[in-house]
């Protein structure tokens, strides 16, 4: 599969600004051609392959979507030129008057055929539960032995390298796919495998065990986010599955987006192989309807790796808990949606009904009763 980037506004919404002409240069003092600039490259375009919106339940959903009035599939988006940020968040004004909402988020990301999903993250006024978090963490805690550190310098590393052209463009599943060369870790997400990188990951090798309790702690009571997030990182270098889950875990509902699709991703990859299940399955199930994208996604694919170990065991108990939010993503057109709640409905059903809603609505209906 194609592996998806996240595009934040900032990057679809920059301004193309006006400027004057550079002066031409006097013949004396032109630069001599070996010594010009090369020109900037030309700016990215992205071409729309879907826009959904999830989340809506006790609202009209058309009436929603032709108040968003969203670009037609196959609009080619010029980054820098794009007005779709501002058109749909003055849309969520005059929604706003009309449909009382919780939550009306839109999410921008594209894959990197350049392909653009744009997520309407929605959450009902009466739903506030599914934006229900822990509390921010207060303590202040230093890195443990600058494990914490090195892996944020590790992935600037990495980034200069694809920028350079040295390393292809990060290639991930949305999961569990590896990209590169990690040694011992549980998930691999960029790898170790240029010889600029291959010295740095011993620290990691080393350090997560050693320093396993201190990295759990940072993970649960720092305040800063990007610490937590971190951590959740690096405790791919935990000693077992079993400890990576049970340390992971209480961060399920952790208040940081970033920190939350961390944990969540690393809970599947724990999960991922092992013949008995050591995630709880009702944390995943809660999981699933957390008010963003990157939530849904990554508590989709634990639930797909729970689904295999148990071969639709809990099929009734997933389809009163989850069954509404599972199809709304089954109907999705990103695969990082669609593909795991399509297999969970398929494994908890025997049935297989691809993106149809209405159809996998009608087996909900059955199983309900």
């Amino acid at each position: 599969m194609k592996p998806m980037i996240r595009l934040p506004w900032a990057v679809l919404l920059v301004c193309a600004c006006a400027t004057s002409p550079a002066p031409v240069p006097s013949p004396e003092k032109a630069t001599p051609p070996t010594a010009q600039k090369a020109p900037p490259p030309p700016p990215a375009q992205y071409r729309l392959a879907g826009f959904d919106v999830v989340g809506v339940h006790k609202e009209p959903v058309d009436q929603i979507i032709a108040m968003l009035d969203p670009p037609p599939l196959g609009t080619v988006i010029v980054q820098g030129h794009n007005p779709w940020p501002k058109k749909l968040a003055e849309a969520r004004e005059r929604i706003a008057k009309r449909f009382p909402f919780a939550q009306c988020r839109f999410e921008f990301g594209a894959f990197y055929d350049n392909s653009l999903y744009i997520t309407v993250d929605w959450v009902d006024k009466g739903e506030e539960w599914r934006m229900k978090f822990d509390p921010a963490p207060t303590e202040n805690l230093p890195d443990p032995d600058g494990i914490l550190a090195a892996w944020d310098d590790a992935g600037d590393k990495r980034e200069a390298l694809i920028a350079k052209g040295e390393l292809p463009a990060f290639n991930s599943h949305p999961l569990t796919e590896q990209f590169g060369t990690c040694h011992h870790a549980l998930l691999c997400m960029g790898g170790f495998g240029h010889p600029e990188l291959a010295p740095l990951e011993q620290k990691f090798i080393d350090g997560v065990p050693k320093h396993f309790d201190e990295i759990v702690r940072v993970l649960r009571e720092d305040a800063d986010p990007k610490k937590r997030t971190l951590a959740a990182m690096v405790l791919s270098y935990a000693p077992s599955r079993e400890k990576v889950a049970q340390a992971a875990l209480p961060s399920v509902r952790d208040p940081d987006q970033g920190v939350r699709n961390e944990v969540l991703r690393l809970l599947g990859s724990a999960q991922e192989g092992v013949d008995h299940v050591i995630v709880p399955l009702d944390s995943i199930l809660d999981a699933l309807w957390f008010p963003h994208e990157t939530d849904r996604n990554k508590a989709g694919w634990a639930l797909v790796r729970i689904t295999e170990v148990e071969h639709g065991a809990h099929a009734k108990h997933i389809a009163e808990k989850a069954g509404e939010m599972l199809v709304e993503m089954a109907s999705m057109r990103s695969r990082l949606d669609y593909e795991p709640a399509q297999r969970v409905l398929k494994a908890i059903s025997g049935e297989d009904h691809g993106s149809d809603a209405a159809a996998w609505r009608a087996w909900l209906a059955r199983v309900e009763k």
